[in-house]
C-alpha cells in the first residue's frame, strides 16, 4: 500500500497587537480661517474636529511674566456608543 501524506503549515499567528495605521489615526488639519473671538474659534474647531471623531479641550491656561496667556490643549479622540 503506498500512502502519501501531504502537510501544510500555516505561519505562525502573530500575538502582537495590531497598530493603527497612521492614516486611520490622523486628522487633517482644518481649514485656514479668522476668528473674531477665541468663543468662535473654539465651536469652529470642535465642528471640524467632531466630523473626524476628535474633541479638543483646554488643558490648562497659564499667565507668564509678560502677561501673556498661554493655552496648552489637549486632544481627545472618541468613539460613537
Amino acid at each position: 500500500m503506498d500512502a502519501r501524506l501531504s502537510a501544510s503549515v500555516s505561519p505562525p499567528l502573530s500575538l502582537a497587537p495590531q497598530l493603527p495605521t497612521p492614516s486611520s489615526t490622523t486628522m487633517p488639519l482644518p481649514p485656514e480661517a479668522t476668528y473674531s473671538s477665541k468663543e468662535e474659534l473654539y465651536r469652529a474647531i470642535q465642528a471640524f474636529a467632531i466630523q473626524h471623531h476628535y474633541a479638543f479641550t483646554i488643558g490648562r491656561s497659564n499667565k507668564t511674566i509678560t502677561r501673556k496667556t498661554v493655552r496648552k490643549t489637549v486632544i481627545d479622540i472618541y468613539n460613537y456608543p
